[in-house]
């Protein structure tokens, strides 16, 4: 197959994008073996090839942190739906934390728990699914991503997939960290819950960096 010019530099671009963009180098060089077999691969590629082509380090570190707020965010809940009763708890920090069995039917840290459409349990997992596939839009069609960014969009797409999984498992979602100071008690919350709230400052970070950059 006959590559055009277009196609080699939007391949080499994917490359640049990939690996000098998160702080790496080429892998592949001008007249390796290699480049060129990749790019036929590129070329005759669908989408999703290109996709692939595409995550290298940049979505495979993605990938691997999200997977791991995932799997801490499951592996929390199961020992909590099955060591704690419903509506249980214990104290485990005196005087400012509670360990607690909640299920929450509305988003992160209670909102819209109250509410009492019927179309709640719809409405969020759109919400959530929408989520994850413009996260995963922005990692892979962003030319230079900071690690700041990177590891926020890690976080957010790790939190909105935990909840996503417990909402399509219960139809609602499995709180159990009780934080308080006094009478005073934030809405119980989760792993992913917390990562959320990590993946926000995150971005405010490279927002803040950005903008101090280009005052230079």
């Amino acid at each position: 197959m006959r590559i055009s010019p277009q196609e080699k530099c939007a391949f080499r671009q994917v490359l640049e994008v990939s690996w000098k963009g998160f702080g790496g180098t080429l892998l592949y060089k001008e007249g390796s073996p290699n480049l060129t077999a990749l790019e036929s691969e590129f070329a005759s590629s669908s989408f999703a090839g290109r996709l692939a082509i595409a995550g290298s380090r940049k979505f495979l570190t993605f990938i691997i942190i999200a997977l791991v707020i995932v799997v801490a965010d499951q592996v929390t809940k199961y020992l909590v739906t099955a060591l704690v009763p419903l509506h249980g708890g214990m104290e485990i920090i005196p005087g400012f934390a509670n360990l607690v069995h909640a299920r929450n039917p509305g988003a992160a840290f209670g909102l819209l728990a109250d509410s009492t459409s019927s179309l709640r349990s719809l409405f969020l997992l759109l919400v959530s699914v929408a989520a994850l596939v413009c996260i995963i839009w922005i990692v892979v069609a962003t030319e230079h991503i900071d690690a700041y960014l990177l590891i926020a969009l890690s976080f957010f797409f790790g939190g909105a997939l935990g909840n996503l999984v417990d909402r399509m498992r219960f139809g609602e979602v499995v709180d159990f960290l009780d934080v308080y100071v006094g009478t005073l008690h934030w809405p119980a919350f989760n792993v992913a819950d917390a990562s959320l709230c990590v993946g926000t400052a995150l971005f405010f970070l490279h927002f803040l960096r950005r903008r101090s950059d280009s005052n230079f």
